[in-house]
């Protein structure tokens, strides 16, 4: 397993410290698997490019109704 040295500010190293605390773990298995969850990809890659990629005029939001169109709703 490799090894990193990380600096950060006193104040984020203390928050660090405490989060690990709650989580009962060693500041390294805390930092480890908070790095994994934020490296983890929930998108496929490349799905963030895809925005604005459809360049067709007649894809339009349909007109959105009203608070007078809503369903009355019944008074508790």
């Amino acid at each position: 397993m490799s090894q990193l040295t990380l600096y950060v500010p006193e104040e984020e190293a203390r928050a660090i410290r405490k989060a690990a605390r709650a989580a009962k773990r060693s500041v390294s298995e805390w930092a480890r698997a908070q790095m994994a969850l934020r490296l983890r990809s929930t998108w496929p890659e490349g799905y963030g490019a895809l925005f604005g990629a459809v360049a067709d005029e007649t894809l339009q939001r349909p007109e959105q109704p009203g608070v007078a169109d809503d369903v009355r709703r019944e008074s508790l």
